[in-house]
């Protein structure tokens, strides 16, 4: 990255900024590293892939971390002695990368490994996904009561509401569909009633490609329940791994 003398060069060079994505993205690929030593992530459908992928990451990162320093000492003057670190790091992505090879094919190298990928070690068994059908929940109908004053004697009375309690998504809108269709939008806080036809009705709540299982409901003429939908547990990372674990749907008897 030429600097050409001007110390706020660096700061303004697209470069210099595409090789602190990269240091970035590695840092967050590092944070999976339980996971992948315990074997409930893998880095690759493929064993030696898999086997070599700490090394990797770590080469990356010791190559885009020495680089920007060095592309930040430079400039600024920095002494010689700071300057041989950020090039010793360098030196040290490169011999990791070179020993990607060895780590993913030679026996000598399993303790950089983790357990179920050593040689001789069985494969930890993944679970097909499971398929959309499989991921269908069937609600229970709510306990009926005495009709209330006031009750729908017709159609089934729904009311969708979204807590205002979980920072996820606060500026964004779920879509809520019944059989298919979109009957509306839920914002941070918002609510909304539909009525919806007696009989078996699947109702699911969207935003962008994931949302929610599917919600199997049995509707009663003249009944009216509430529906709470909410992002699902778990970290933001985890729910978007599958198609519909993003958001969670959650039936109450509460009109």
């Amino acid at each position: 990255m030429e600097s050409n003398g001007d110390p706020a060069i660096w700061y303004a060079d697209f470069g210099f900024w595409c090789v602190v994505i990269g240091l970035l993205v590695c840092v967050f690929y590092l944070t999976r590293t339980t996971a992948w030593w315990r074997g409930t992530w893998s880095a690759s459908e493929v064993r030696w892939r898999n086997r070599a992928w700490l090394p990797m990451i770590l080469a990356l990162t010791s190559v885009f971390a020495g680089v920007i320093y060095i592309d930040i000492a430079e400039v600024g003057g920095a002494s010689d002695g700071s300057l041989w670190l950020a090039r010793s790091l360098v030196l040290l992505g490169g011999a990791l990368a070179c020993s990607l090879p060895l780590v993913a094919w030679l026996p000598l190298f399993d303790f950089a490994v983790p357990p179920h990928l050593r040689t001789g070690a069985a494969a930890v068994p993944v679970a097909p996904p499971a398929s959309r059908a499989e991921r269908r929940v069937t609600a229970p109908r709510p306990a009926r009561s005495p009709q209330p004053k006031g009750s729908y004697s017709g159609p089934v009375a729904i009311r969708f509401y979204r807590p205002a309690v979980k920072f996820r998504d606060r500026f964004r809108a779920y879509r809520v569909e019944i059989d298919g269709e979109q009957v509306g939008e839920l914002r941070h806080g918002g609510e909304f009633l539909v009525e919806a036809a007696p009989g078996s009705r699947t109702v699911r709540a969207l935003i962008d490609w994931t949302g929610s299982p599917e919600l199997v409901l049995d509707l009663v003429e003249g009944e009216a329940f509430s529906i709470r939908v909410e992002p699902a547990e778990g970290s933001t990372m985890e729910s978007l791994q599958g198609d519909d674990g993003y958001l969670r749907l959650t039936v109450e008897d509460r009109l």
